[in-house]
């Protein structure tokens, strides 16, 4: 059985994909979900149903605030840390990088 742990929650769809790109970059397989909505309907014609989606129901039961999530298998839970806490690299580096980078001589002009 998998045991997974989760590392962050309460993140928007996109954050938690960006940061489960950073875990997929190191090889650290994880798992996305949640979804939570907590609270009333936003829906123009409102519907007298809860409004936790089914991922939000089978989600890990560790889960309780509103958002995304992420989860790794608990093995690489540490591993899975030291890549979220690194420091997010500047616009700076970026520019650096890119202009350091040779182009594909394949790429079209």
């Amino acid at each position: 059985m998998l045991e997974l742990t989760p590392v962050v929650n309460g993140l928007t769809a996109v954050a938690a994909q960006l940061k489960a790109g950073q875990l997929a970059r190191e090889e650290i397989p994880c798992y996305v979900g949640g979804g939570h909505s907590f609270g009333p309907s936003r829906s123009l014609f409102p519907v007298a149903t809860s409004t936790l989606t089914l991922d939000s129901i089978t989600t890990l039961k560790e889960t309780k605030e509103p958002g995304d999530m992420i989860a790794v298998p608990a093995s690489l839970f540490k591993d899975a840390m030291r890549v979220l806490n690194q420091a997010p690299i500047s616009e700076a580096e970026l520019n650096e990088l890119a202009l350091d980078t040779a182009s594909d001589p394949k790429d079209p002009p």
